[in-house]
């Protein structure tokens, strides 16, 4: 088990920046394993690729190209202990990004992931105490917060309501054998989440549920196309309709992926667009949706422009595999090809500035931060000025395993072998921890950032 977990762990910090050789469909475990790794961040985009997809393809990109960015190399000006110390909160976790822990209310919830104990606990951040525990079954993980509630499941359910403030089991909601949920999204008194059936060779149709957040009671259901999973991101919910995107369960199971668009109130599919995307793959998050369009990542490689009212394609974009951090200014930003990143003009896809940023050899994250983006990669943080590309600060911090956080005049970023703080203004590094191995990014909430590791064990600093 060690051996399978170091694997899959070396394979997720590396998958993003090459593209696996056809083969054939992931066993169950293996599937399971990846597909339960979430990135952290609000927009970061990541692709995982399981099986049938080709090599990477790049392109030369049009228009300005801004000058690199000047490099920051203050060393840390301190080393930073951490105020508390919470062991064996996630047991040992199976990788960078398994969906074991979430901040909620004033609470840092964290469930033990891959592993027989299947506990969901809820801590203090300003202490580290842990207020409660609930044994949620094996492989437990946090599908969603929010609304005075932490929802948890075990790795095939069913789904279970705690209430945040005690950890009591509010309700529970039993799913079939086989199925298997991905992140929820709580948006209102509602919970939007899907459910697929990963098993080798299965064909099942992925599932999506309403579910009334108080009571558990179903709402509605869409059952979505045979020979499809989910993909690992959660619901995306507005403008009256939910979106969720799909991939094919095994390579030839279906024709290609698609975008649904599912009425937040009946659950009926209002339309659904071809993501042009014939092979395997997931992504830990969903479409950005902004004046009107969605803005897709697809498994091919492209980047394409969905009108949300009809799911006609507006317009596509085949420059890379994109992590899409955002949309600023009629600008989509987006990190292609691995290694530059790109301002897309919203409305026509037309390339208005581009920045190369490195690629290296660690799994990337381009995250939206105001009027900057933060990009990882090539053991460095780069700060982008979001309306021109120019980069404003280059952080050498080694290799990120999750994408930075910003918050108050910081910007967190948990790499292979500590936590880092940056200044958000300049780039200099503020202080540094010792070796913690960090597995995740981290948490900012009630004036601490928590972060787990891989031993399972959650640690709490001083901003």
């Amino acid at each position: 088990m060690a051996d399978l977990r170091d694997r899959l762990a070396a394979q997720a910090e590396h998958a993003a920046g090459a593209a696996r050789a056809p083969g054939p469909a992931a066993t169950l475990r293996r599937a399971r394993g990846r597909r339960r790794r979430r990135l952290g961040g609000r927009v970061a985009l990541s692709l995982l690729l399981v099986a049938g997809l080709g090599g990477l393809t790049s392109r030369l990109l049009e228009g300005r190209e801004p000058a690199s960015p000047p490099q920051t190399t203050t060393p840390a000006q301190r080393q930073a202990a951490p105020l508390w110390t919470a062991e064996g909160a996630a047991s040992e976790l199976m990788a960078p990004r398994d969906r074991t822990q979430a901040a909620a209310g004033d609470l840092v919830v964290a469930a033990t992931g891959f592993g027989p104990e299947g506990r969901t606990r809820a801590y203090d951040p300003r202490s580290g105490r842990q207020r409660w525990a609930h044994r949620t079954g094996p492989n437990a993980f946090v599908v969603a917060a929010g609304g005075g509630l932490a929802v948890a499941a075990p790795q095939y359910g069913p789904l279970i309501g705690l209430d945040l403030a005690t950890g009591e089991e509010r309700w529970r909601f039993e799913l079939a054998e086989g199925q298997g949920p991905e992140s929820g999204t709580i948006a209102g008194d509602t919970l939007f989440i899907g459910t697929s059936f990963p098993s080798e060779g299965a064909v099942d149709p992925p599932i999506v549920y309403a579910l009334d957040l108080a009571s558990g009671r179903e709402r509605w259901r869409a059952v979505l196309d045979p020979g499809t999973d989910l993909q690992w991101a959660a619901p995306v919910v507005g403008g009256g309709q939910v979106l969720v995107a799909d991939t094919l369960s095994h390579e030839g199971s279906a024709p290609t992926s698609h975008l649904h668009a599912l009425d937040a109130d009946t659950g009926r599919r209002r339309w659904r667009a071809d993501l042009h995307a014939p092979g395997q793959g997931f992504f830990a998050e969903g479409p950005v949706v902004s004046e009107g369009l969605a803005y897709v990542a697809a498994t091919s490689g492209m980047l394409l422009a969905v009108d949300t009212r009809t799911g006609r394609e507006v317009w596509r974009d085949q420059g890379g595999f994109p992590l899409v951090a955002g949309v600023w200014d009629g600008l989509v930003i987006a990190l292609v090809g691995g290694d530059r990143l790109v301002g897309f003009d919203a409305a026509t896809g037309a390339r208005r500035w581009q920045t190369p940023v490195g690629r290296g050899e660690s799994e990337q994250w381009a995250v939206l931060d105001g009027d900057a983006v933060l990009v990882t990669g090539d053991g460095a943080v780069v700060a982008a000025d979001a309306a021109t590309g120019a980069a404003r600060w280059r952080a050498p911090v080694g290799d990120a395993v999750g994408p930075p956080v910003a918050a108050g005049e910081r910007v967190y970023v948990a790499t292979q072998d500590r936590l880092v703080a940056i200044d958000r203004a300049s780039g200099t590094t503020v202080w540094g921890s010792a070796r913690v191995r960090p597995v995740a990014a981290p948490l900012v909430t009630s004036g601490r950032v928590v972060v787990a590791t891989r031993d399972g064990t959650l640690l709490g600093f001083a901003p």
